[in-house]
């Protein structure tokens, strides 16, 4: 449990790093994404389909959360490969607070 609360703790004091905006224009050419480094290792994503996509889910303004990390990812990396993909309602309550913090800077920067 300490080590929860520990993770819990800083996540909620995290400062996103690196932070790029992949708009659907020149990008993914269905969503815009917000992209940024959570630590030295991984690497986090809100998005948002701008478009709809004829797949289930994935309608114009649904919103999903990415975390890839490790070595795969990284080169000098010591963690094993994570890639996790979540939509808006399926995100652990332990991300939510970095979701809605590339949320905001969506909404208040890039959002056309």
């Amino acid at each position: 449990m300490k080590h929860v609360k520990l993770f819990e703790q800083f996540l909620n004091e995290s400062k996103l790093k690196n932070v790029k905006f992949i708009s659907h224009k020149t990008g993914i050419k269905a969503m815009d994404q917000v992209e940024a480094m959570f630590d030295d290792e991984t690497f986090v994503t809100y998005g948002i389909f701008v478009k709809d996509t004829n797949v289930p889910r994935q309608d114009k303004g649904s919103e999903f959360f990415t975390i890839e990390s490790g070595s795969k990812y990284f080169d000098n990396s010591t963690k094993r490969p994570v890639n996790k993909f979540y939509y808006a309602d399926e995100i652990p309550s332990k991300w939510k607070s970095v979701f809605n913090e590339l949320k905001g800077m969506y909404e208040k920067d890039f959002k056309e």
